[in-house]
């Protein structure tokens, strides 16, 4: 049990155990032959977070908005996958968002949205879709959006997506999973490139339980951490030069 332990926290897991006889030893002994896990995360966020954060945590809940495809740059594979955690994974565009389901246990749950303000009207949202960037800078269609695209080096191409409130996510997820109570919400990723605020102001956050947000902040303001401040989070951490963590409390 210790080593096991032990190797996690290494984040190696075993490929192969190979028992030993030995005429000298009274129990024998094994060889091991251990793998590295590779990180999906971007600057190996994942292990920041569990390590910093979640140690030791099993059976969480989280919610990913910006989850691409569920594996590429993915903040919560590692938790769904090695520690039994399971939770909302929110993606756009359609073919992403199949390869999420496919790529993802059922212990996640995917929409096809996204996320807007209780302010927005309508159903359906522009954005720019970055295919050569395998859609991990695809950004809403507003009026930051010809800032945001000069970080890559394709054009994109526009396509008409789904909109959601992220509380209207969530109360389907409640109603479709037959649940008597909202889910304990441990980690609340927000990767959509430019968006988070439009994002959180779709979110009551006085009516869900959120002990951390994870928010990609790629303008440099402080409107994020003012928002979250009224509803009681303070920024605790910085895991990138453009990633911040809050904390409820």
């Amino acid at each position: 049990k210790d080593f096991t332990a032990l190797i996690d926290r290494l984040h190696f897991d075993v490929v192969q155990e190979v028992r030993l006889e030995f005429s000298n030893w009274e129990n024998g002994g094994s060889s091991f032959l251990l793998r590295r896990r590779k990180s999906r995360a971007l600057y190996e966020m994942d292990y920041k977070l569990y390590e910093k954060y979640f140690l030791g945590k099993e059976n969480g809940f989280f919610i990913e908005a910006g989850a691409n495809d569920g594996l590429e740059q993915s903040n919560t594979f590692y938790l769904e996958f090695h520690k039994n955690w399971h939770g909302i994974l929110i993606e756009p565009v359609t073919e992403k968002y199949y390869n999420c389901w496919q790529n993802r246990s059922q212990k996640s749950y995917c929409e096809e949205a996204a996320l807007v303000s209780h302010d927005y009207n309508g159903n359906r949202i522009e954005m720019i879709y970055t295919p050569g960037c395998k859609g991990l800078m695809s950004v809403i269609d507003d009026e930051n959006a010809d800032a945001l695209m000069k970080r890559v080096s394709e054009k994109g191409i526009p396509m008409m997506v789904r909109a959601a409130a992220l509380d209207s996510i969530l109360s389907n997820y409640v109603s479709d999973r037959g649940l008597d109570q909202p889910p304990h919400i441990d980690l609340l990723v927000l990767d959509v490139e430019g968006y988070e605020l439009q994002a959180l102001k779709g979110l009551s956050l006085n009516d869900w339980q959120i002990d951390y947000i994870l928010v990609e902040e790629l303008q440099d303001t402080d409107e994020i951490q003012s928002y979250l401040a009224q509803f009681g989070y303070t920024r605790i951490d910085k895991l990138s030069h453009h990633d911040y963590l809050y904390k409820k409390g």
